[in-house]
């Protein structure tokens, strides 16, 4: 039989992680201590304590549970299996999801890409959306390229995520899959 999660535990970590993501919009992470999150969670830190080693355990815990719901919602998606089945409107999909997986979690992404934000995160998101990539089978030869795309996309969720009452999730997702499969130089002098 499964054991029930305590309201209460869920309750302290939802403030918890709140207070830390509203610390990270004031302060520098190395600024921020465990008793300044426990003071913003109204809780005291040998609370904080029961349910984190330190606030870097904290970043790590959320990191790890936002990184593993977008992973999930990527694989999810079935119609992409291997290179032969990329295509603009499966692109256009898959770019949906991931967007729709930063919403439900806009505070953590917000936090990693927000001003000084956290690189270490950003590259391990990186690198998330490059393995995704190369599970379609896509060749080292092709590498410079997953590399390219990936990064692009980090940039265009960065861009996103400032921007988001301009563009909507189709919005964005299209402007990305015209970015992908239109020569860019030509939709560059359109907009001249």
């Amino acid at each position: 039989m499964k054991k029930k999660t305590d309201l209460r535990v869920l309750r302290t970590k939802s403030n918890i992680r709140k207070a830390f993501y509203k610390l990270m919009k004031d302060k520098k992470y190395n600024k921020i201590t465990v008793q300044d999150i426990a003071d913003g969670a109204f809780i005291n830190r040998n609370t904080f304590y029961l349910h984190y080693i330190d606030k870097d355990d904290l970043l790590v815990k959320i990191s790890d549970e936002c990184f593993e719901k977008m992973k999930m919602k990527m694989d999810s998606f079935d119609e992409i299996v291997s290179i032969q089945d990329v295509n603009k409107e499966n692109l256009y999909k898959l770019c949906c999801m991931s967007f729709d997986a930063i919403l439900h979690d806009i505070e953590f992404y917000e936090m990693i890409f927000d001003g000084e934000g956290l690189p270490n995160l950003v590259l391990k998101l990186t690198k998330l959306f490059k393995e995704h990539m190369l599970s379609f089978g896509i060749g080292d030869s092709r590498f410079v390229y997953v590399e390219f795309i990936s990064s692009a996309l980090i940039g265009m969720m960065r861009y996103w995520i400032q921007n988001r009452d301009k563009y909507s999730i189709d919005e964005i997702s299209r402007f990305i899959i015209d970015m992908y499969t239109k020569n860019i130089i030509n939709i560059l002098r359109k907009q001249s």
